[in-house]
């Protein structure tokens, strides 16, 4: 892909420009022969004189280096001591007086501290593991030529104002020592580009990264690489290390390190705040008195708001001041470690931009282990400020990615009623414009307009959890604190029992009146059940302790999450198929759990998936009986969950981040998923009340909604109408 930058007039060649509908064109694909490298366009032909033509920007010969044929090269191997090897780039940084393997060993050890010079960081046991498991020399030392880590990438950042003229990269990922599997963990080393003796040497570094695009991947492509990377990865032009890692311990991680006299000493994270301060007063008011320059990607924290290490959780939040509005918040949170990496945008595995755990193939162009966000607007960004380099428009670094993400061109709008729901309860689900919920005082109610109450008066305290079209309605009865399952159907009211414990509850039910829920067995374990001619039918499961279903389709096909017979909890999502009693296991996005949360006829399966086994991090996804697809994040809001989808395919959910540890603020906001990206059903509706929870979503587009958070008692309810 060569990308084709925009096309400046010469008097605005510093700083950004807005975006236009030329701006980030994608030129037709040059061949591997790169005869394309300087094609550009111009505007109006370049007949103009004030009309500078940029060159086409190939990003993934000049700007992320991830291609097989460059990472699997000789040259990247531990074992041969290849110039792009972990094992080299250790050498070389290597202090008299030091070992390498030793400066590998004692990098490693420094994440058992608990202090980053006054800064207090966290432990990180996992790192002896390993040092275990990390081959070992004759003589006890760590063998470089055996080293767990691989190259994944080598990058150019000129766009950095950090550093006089930018940034080389290698990059590399962890692998496990005995099988080779890829580990939870990158390591950077980030090399200032030295002077080269010119006029503008950023500029003189950008034409060498842009010459690279004129040879095809293979040998003369490497060995020009090769001596693009001698040139800059040196000690002297070491400016820092850091490692972005879940690794070692939970939450995830990023770190930094720099270069001394007794090997990589910790430091502080650059540009990230300690998270105490999340929410803070002191905070908000640097982000208030230097808004034009956060906004400008151009923020530059007082160290002594600097932290020791950069924490996935918080996202950066200031709810009570005014002052602070999503898009300063936005820019803001772009320009710290945990919100590029984890809060603010779609990164892959939850944290990394540059994938480790994607295996590399031979033959393979290494894309897939790029983030979403990544690979779309930020390698966009960084291929126009490219252009503008080698084309002299702009000798300087740019400023951070700080906008927002635009709405989806023709995203719905909605209408919101409030419904007038009693206030001892909340709403639960919807179907054909009706609602169902509970009242603590009067049991469950139907608002179609108006509310009718279904078990008024009964002392058994009944709680409904699904209906139907035809408004029958399963729930359980929860007096004197045990559950039991019960089905109302046509007037009719039963109670199918358990399945051998002392708990049940019916929480689903079709449009044929097949319904389903969860048992307690006679060990207290719960199991899944649907209701076959008044009774029980247990479903099975997946292996382990407990299953759960969460969604029926017309024809019975059931899923949920069902626990693994694992050493540690492990429950995937499902399909059951009621005609056969079999049961199908779902894979997940990468991490121990998922939870299906709807089903169609086809078997098409939306949920959520934890990303790393290590995390709890969660994002929303689809199963299509063949493709699993992470939906993905929202700024400020990172955490995401499908809860309804209708035959349409329309899909709405949550979007939330999880309570910092420090400043205990939570979010949570209800989305619908349209034009392939999350919106959030705030930005798209006028409503009194912030739509906190979508539960669902009917065959009209029609979305249930409640000011509460999950869990809570009492809600209101809040129905959206499409426009």
């Amino acid at each position: 892909m060569r990308w084709v930058g925009v096309v400046l007039v010469i008097c605005c060649a510093c700083g950004r420009t807005p975006p236009d509908d030329r701006s980030g064109s994608v030129a037709p694909p040059a061949q591997d022969g790169g005869a394309a490298a300087d094609a550009g366009v111009a505007l109006d032909g370049g007949t103009d004189a004030g009309v500078v033509q940029l060159p086409a920007i190939d990003p993934y010969r000049e700007l992320v280096i991830v291609d097989s044929s460059v990472v699997l090269d000789a040259r990247a191997s531990n074992g041969a001591d290849g110039a792009w090897s972990f094992r080299r780039t250790i050498e070389q940084l290597t202090p008299a007086g030091m070992t390498p393997s030793r400066v590998a060993e004692n990098w490693l050890r420094s994440f058992r501290v608990s202090d980053v010079a006054g800064r207090s960081v966290d432990d990180r046991p996992g790192a002896d593991g390993l040092l275990s498991a990390w081959p070992r020399a004759a003589d006890g030392s760590l063998d470089l030529s055996r080293a767990p880590f691989r190259l994944i990438a080598i990058a150019s950042r000129l766009d950095l104002i950090s550093s006089p003229n930018g940034e080389g990269r290698l990059v590399y990922g962890l692998v496990d020592p005995a099988t080779g599997d890829p580990g939870l963990m990158s390591v950077a080393f980030e090399y200032a580009l030295p002077s080269l003796g010119t006029a503008n040497d950023r500029q003189a570094w950008a034409a060498r990264w842009h010459a690279l695009a004129a040879r095809p991947f293979g040998g003369d492509y490497n060995a020009a690489l090769q001596a693009l990377t001698d040139a800059f990865a040196k000690p002297v032009a070491l400016a820092q290390v850091r490692t972005n890692e879940a690794s070692f311990g939970s939450p995830w991680e990023l770190r930094e390190w720099k270069l001394a006299s007794d090997g990589l000493r910790p430091a502080w994270t650059a540009q990230n705040p300690d998270q105490s301060l999340d929410g803070s007063e002191a905070l908000a008011q640097f982000i208030v008195d230097h808004a034009q320059d956060v906004k400008a990607g151009r923020a530059d924290l007082p160290k002594e708001m600097l932290a020791g290490t950069a924490l996935e959780t918080g996202a950066w939040r200031f709810p009570d001041d005014p002052r602070i509005d999503e898009s300063l918040r936005h820019a803001f949170a772009m320009q710290t470690c945990n919100g590029c990496h984890s809060t603010e945008t779609f990164s892959a595995q939850g944290f990394f931009h540059l994938n480790p755990l994607r295996p590399i193939k031979p033959g393979s162009d290494g894309r897939d282990r790029l983030s979403e966000f990544l690979r779309g607007p930020e390698l966009q960004r960084r291929a126009d400020h490219l252009a503008q380099l080698v084309a002299g428009v702009t000798g300087e670094g740019t400023g951070q990615p700080t906008d927002l993400p635009p709405m989806p061109a023709g995203a719905p709008r909605y209408d919101v009623l409030r419904i007038p729901a009693p206030e001892d309860g909340s709403p639960v689900a919807i179907d054909a414009g009706r609602v169902l919920g509970n009242s603590a005082a009067n049991g469950p109610w139907i608002w179609d307009g108006s509310l009718h109450y279904l078990m008024t008066g009964d002392s058994r305290a009944p709680v409904a959890q699904g209906f139907n079209s035809r408004g029958d309605v399963v729930g359980y009865f929860s007096a004197g604190g045990v559950r039991r399952a019960f089905v109302l159907s046509g007037g009719a009211l039963t109670q199918p029992g358990t399945l051998g414990g002392n708990d049940s509850a019916a929480t689903l039910i079709n449009d044929s009146g097949l319904a389903a829920g969860d048992s307690t067995v006679s060990d207290g374990t719960h199991h899944g059940f649907v209701v076959r001619g008044g009774a029980l039918r247990d479903i099975g499961g997946l292996g382990g302790g407990e299953t759960f279903p969460f969604a029926i389709s017309l024809s019975g096909l059931i899923t949920g999450q069902s626990q693994l017979a694992a050493s540690v909890f492990v429950a995937h999502s499902f399909i059951w198929n009621s005609s056969t009693g079999a049961m199908a296991d779902l894979p997940t996005l990468g991490g121990n759990y998922a939870r299906g949360q709807t089903i169609d006829d086809r078997g098409f399966v939306t949920g959520f998936s934890t990303l790393v086994p290590s995390d709890e991090k969660v994002h929303a996804f689809t199963w299509d009986g063949s493709t699993l697809v992470d939906l993905g994040s929202y700024p400020g809001l990172p955490w995401s969950a499908v809860t309804g989808r209708n035959s349409s395919g329309a899909m709405v959910g949550n979007i939330y981040d999880v309570p910092s540890p420090t400043a205990m603020i939570f979010e949570i906001h209800a989305f619908v998923w349209a034009k392939n990206a999350i919106v959030d059903l705030n930005t798209v509706s006028q409503s009194p009340l912030v739509l906190r929870t979508a539960l669902g979503i009917d065959e009209q587009g029609r979305i249930l909604c409640t000011d509460g958070q999950v869990g809570d008692v009492r809600a209101h309810g809040l129905l959206l109408t499409p426009r």
